[in-house]
């Protein structure tokens, strides 16, 4: 049995995808930023609490993968930039749920704003509205 080889197109497309830089808006939907939008206004949701259980599991994940990236060889790049890459994404998750928890609780001590109400039309001077 002969070993895979890349054909003369395979290695044209290879040649565009290294050129191409990777576009993150195609990442697909985050099951997390969903959750938070819609909590913030569903009634009933502990949002706080919400909030603190992904940080209690982000922050055990650093931890993991912290500990797995001392344990790499110094020759493994490959290894170390794939745990690098997740160290930064958690770290980076951490700062957006402290943020997240500061909008929320700026939202909530300000005053609702009424959504979907007419506005409200002035009589003119003959008694009609205008």
């Amino acid at each position: 049995m002969e070993p895979w080889k890349l054909t003369a197109a395979g290695h044209d497309e290879l040649e565009r995808w290294w050129a191409r830089p990777v576009d993150r808006e195609q990442r697909g939907r985050d099951e997390l930023i969903v959750k938070l939008a819609l909590a913030v206004d569903s009634p009933g949701v502990d949002v706080a609490r919400l909030i603190q259980r992904q940080r209690s599991a982000m922050q055990q994940l650093l931890h993991d993968v912290t500990r797995a990236r001392r344990a790499v060889l110094p020759e493994e790049l490959a290894a170390r930039l794939v745990l690098e890459n997740h160290i930064f994404a958690t770290e980076a998750e951490l700062r957006w749920l402290d943020a997240v928890e500061g909008e929320v609780a700026r939202a909530r001590a300000t005053p609702s704003v009424v959504r979907d109400v007419p506005a409200i039309t002035q009589p003119s001077v003959s008694g009609h509205p205008k």
